[in-house]
């Protein structure tokens, strides 16, 4: 059978009968223990413990930091892998093992499509129980062939040699960080000569060189790029967003938290901050309510709306005369902040309105807490001043205890 892949092309997949997948089962179990003392450090594809989101932290710990040495990728991929496995070789590799006539026979086995034989002479069948196993097999000791060398460190655990590059592999899908374009140009050129006797080569069209601060590179889905040559930001490839139809219609039928805090921000372009304050749709109700409110009532910025019972009272009126406090002291760092205190009132005040909330408490002591320290820092004898004020608006934040 074949099933469509996200070029557009066709993969096929050669399941076994039920027998044969039992055997293959019986198979792994007993070769896998083996090669599983043999396999390489970053060899991360088809493997027990071990998954894509480790392959990922591998790369991260390599282009992490303010001056990383690794920064040129070689970014490769192996045309039809499971296609053209040399049956020769990967037999040799398997040496003694007691199941080594019955791996040989599931790999000449042929395939049997829309009513027709075909033999198989080279290849393990993508499907099978027991392939993506071969295919590690067939695959091991690429990182020898790549330059890569380890050195025991002393606290225990190893670590790759200075001068060496880093391969990163899972299954045929593979990274090599190297420190310049010169040295993965001679890893590619070591890695094409070691596939050859494999019946491999490099898919030309996928493979290319490039650099994390300028491009950055996908791999096993993600997009892995530093920006401003200290930040490492690793997010969903944009590729891997479409290949699933269905996916992207449920994304589209529900939108995230980000994307009703931007509708909200688009909608009322006269608040910028709205939608930034905002953590869900009751709060953007009440933003909504505590603006209709002044409009009716043709309020002053600071005038509490009607309808307020008197807890939200108490609480608009002091947090207002804790803004006109700021606003009157001659200190430029206090202006600053009534400032900013203003040009948040209205999200806070729909906050006061929704209702007395941790939500409410959160996001007003941040703002207050957040401002005083960008505006005096940690050790400002006036910040004890400051602290003193935020305590006082924070008790009455607090809920009335019942009875």
């Amino acid at each position: 059978m074949f099933i469509p892949k996200s070029n557009g092309k066709q993969r096929p997949l050669g399941i076994p009968v039920i027998v044969d997948r039992a055997l293959q089962a019986r198979v792994k179990n007993a070769l896998e223990p083996e090669w599983e003392a043999r396999f390489e450090p970053k060899s991360y594809g088809f493997r027990p413990g071990r998954g894509c989101h480790d392959a990922i932290e591998a790369i991260y710990q390599v282009v992490k930091g303010r001056d990383p040495k690794r920064l040129w990728v070689l970014d490769a991929d192996l045309a039809a892998a499971f296609d053209r496995i040399d049956h020769d070789h990967l037999l040799n590799e398997l040496g003694t093992f007691p199941a080594r006539g019955l791996v040989r026979d599931w790999l000449t086995a042929g395939v049997i499509g829309k009513g027709q034989f075909a033999p198989t002479e080279e290849g393990t069948p993508q499907g099978g129980v027991i392939s993506p196993l071969l295919l590690n097999v067939a695959l091991h000791g690429m990182e020898q062939a790549a330059g890569v060398r380890y050195f025991r460190r002393s606290r225990g655990g190893i670590e790759t040699a200075p001068d060496r590059p880093v391969l990163v592999r899972y299954a045929d899908d593979l990274v090599a960080l190297c420190h310049s374009r010169e040295h993965a140009e001679q890893v590619k050129a070591r890695l094409a000569a070691w596939l050859v006797p494999r019946g491999l080569v490099f898919n030309e069209d996928k493979t290319r060189i490039v650099h994390v601060g300028e491009t950055g590179f996908d791999f096993l889905g993600f997009n892995v790029r530093r920006y401003h040559n200290k930040l490492v930001l690793i997010k969903p490839s944009p590729g891997g967003r479409e290949t699933h139809p269905e996916k992207a219609a449920h994304r589209a039928a529900c939108p995230t938290r980000v994307q009703r805090r931007r509708s909200a921000q688009e909608a009322h372009p006269d608040h910028p901050r709205v939608g930034r304050l905002l953590p869900d749709r009751g709060v953007e109700r009440g933003v909504l309510r505590a603006r209709r409110l002044h409009v009716e009532a043709d309020l002053p910025v600071g005038a509490s709306p009607p309808r307020a019972n008197p807890t939200q009272h108490q609480i608009s009126t002091r947090l207002w005369a804790f803004y006109r406090w700021c606003a009157d002291t001659t200190i430029p760092e206090l202006h600053r902040l009534a400032a900013t205190i203003q040009a948040w009132w209205p999200p806070i005040e729909a906050f006061i309105l929704t209702g007395i909330t941790n939500a409410a408490s959160e996001g007003i002591n941040r703002l207050i807490k957040l401002e005083a320290r960008n505006a005096f820092g940690f050790r400002n004898p006036i910040n004890q001043r400051l602290r003193s004020r935020c305590a006082s608006i924070r008790a009455a934040l607090r809920p009335a205890k019942p009875g």
